[in-house]
């Protein structure tokens, strides 16, 4: 036995003991060059397979034989079990419903059932409830996950930390991947096809000792825009366990609309409010007829995302085109990257012009929250003199410098939509207390005069945050102390593209 794993691993195992001793003697620059290497390759390697798609449902039926822990000394596994298990894999592998029978002439079927998802874990193994816990989560869905390459490279590009690149051979790249129940897999990926052929995992158990469970893919084949393979094998170092034939029924791609749905409502003739209460924010659309222009993101990656996925369902095949930001506060900056991967172009000041630049360069490796790891190329629009425009024939937004006169940020910009007498903005006015015979404090002076210097008609503010205890959009008469005017809800049309 120990021959085989000898000849077979010297070099995994040279790889291991490289990785273990002279990880912590190299510097923090080496190993996250090593992580980004890692994460390139299996990029290139899940966009060889998937051509360039994504992956969110697989149905697979596989059927093969099984040998007892792959040991024909063992007692009762001279002869091989005849397996057959139908796997359902959903939502981008969070999802899993397996079922594994086993048959051998002459003795009782063997059934066993994986049943995972987000909110609980169910595993019964050769008939038997097994108790498990959330920590066994990973182990079990990797179980099946590694019966598909495509959707397994997806989820360990999810977290670019887990991932090390090892080295390479004549034939192979090599990466170690380290999931959260603490298990190590070493992919061999093939130098010229660039597909997955090998995976060994090291294990122990304390009769046997250390040992190796090998997983090999082979006669690969395309199926619904995918190269998956036709054929695994699973050895235990030298031993066959496994050897099956893999068909799949289904394979499609992820569609990311974010894991909340949002509701919009309509505020003017193409002007639509976005609620996103987990994230205490409004985020507003304008519809320009062929593309969309989108003010003031939410304040993390989750949120953005949330909110992009939503006006792509919402907006199928329309061009979000324009991110206009009102200012550099960390309650808007967190959802602004989602919308740079996206190719969208931010609207700001030339003076914020390096901050987004940093915001673009920076890596992001060890999030799982955010899709696109590398540095991004963002693109600009700035605003350099008041009452500059976007317009699409008579859908127009006029955009204004309001900088120090917010007393707030050097650098503000406000919109103005002339058609509905409207003015957007972040967080000036306090829209929660709107009361009669109250004072306006400095932010909003400062805002009232630059509105009367400038001469802008505004009839009402509509304003990004806060959602709790505001109302959506406000008169610009209640703004100003001892105002007798209402406030005015929105309309309560509510777009049904959004439920």
């Amino acid at each position: 036995m120990f021959k085989g794993f000898f000849r077979d691993f010297y070099t995994l195992s040279a790889a291991v003991l490289l990785s273990a001793g002279g990880l912590f003697a190299q510097s923090n620059t080496a190993v996250t060059n090593n992580i980004e290497r890692a994460h390139t390759l299996l990029n290139d390697v899940y966009g060889e397979l998937n051509y360039n798609n994504s992956v969110g449902d697989v149905k697979m039926h596989i059927k093969g034989t099984y040998n007892y822990e792959g040991m024909s000394t063992k007692p009762g596994s001279s002869r091989a079990f005849m397996m057959s298990s139908e796997i359902e894999l959903s939502d981008g592998g969070g999802k899993l419903v397996r079922k594994d029978s086993f048959s051998r002439s002459g003795e009782d079927l063997i059934t066993s059932l994986y049943d995972i998802d987000a909110e609980h874990i169910n595993v019964k193994e050769a008939g038997e409830e097994l108790k498990v816990t959330e920590k066994d989560k990973d182990k079990y869905l990797y179980k099946s996950l590694i019966f598909s390459p495509n959707l397994l490279l997806q989820v360990m590009l999810e977290d670019a930390s887990r991932n090390t690149f090892i080295s390479t051979t004549d034939n192979y790249h090599i990466i170690r991947h380290n999931n959260t129940s603490g298990d190590a897999l070493f992919l061999y990926i093939n130098s010229n096809t660039y597909f997955l052929e090998r995976i060994d995992q090291p294990m122990y158990d304390v009769v046997n000792g250390d040992y190796y469970r090998s997983i090999h893919y082979s006669k690969y084949d395309i199926q619904d825009g995918y190269q998956v393979p036709g054929k695994i094998t699973i050895k235990r170092d030298s031993n066959l366990i496994y050897d099956l034939d893999i068909e799949f029924k289904e394979i499609l791609p992820r569609v990311e609309y974010g894991t909340v749905r949002l509701t919009q409502k309509n505020i003017g003739e193409w002007l639509y409010l976005v609620l996103m209460p987990k994230w205490n924010h409004k985020s507003i659309i304008a519809d320009m007829k062929d593309y969309l222009v989108v003010f003031d993101p939410p304040g993390n990656p989750e949120a953005g995302y949330t909110l992009l996925d939503n006006i792509k369902r919402a907006y199928p095949g329309k061009e979000i085109k324009y991110l206009v930001v009102s200012h550099l506060h960390p309650d808007l900056m967190g959802g602004v990257r989602p919308f740079m991967e996206e190719g969208v172009t931010i609207v700001t000041t030339e003076g914020n012009r390096s901050y987004f630049q940093e915001i673009a360069v920076n890596r992001h490796l060890f999030s799982k929250d955010v899709r696109v790891k590398k540095f991004i190329t963002p693109k600009f629009q700035f605003v350099i003199l008041n009452k500059q425009e976007i317009r699409a024939g008579e859908r127009i937004i006029q955009l204004y410098l309001l900088n120090k006169h917010s007393n707030h940020t050097d650098e503000y910009i406000i919109s103005y939509i002339p058609q509905e007498k409207m003015l957007i903005e972040s967080d000036l006015v306090k829209t929660w207390d709107l009361k009669e015979g109250r004072k306006t404090d400095k932010k909003e002076k400062g805002l009232m005069e630059f509105i009367e210097a400038n001469k802008i008609n505004v009839k009402q503010i509509v304003q990004s945050w806060p959602l709790d205890k505001a109302p959506h959009v406000v008169e610009f008469n209640q703004v100003k102390p001892e105002s007798d005017s209402k406030l005015l809800k929105g309309s309560k049309k509510v777009l049904e593209v959004f439920n």
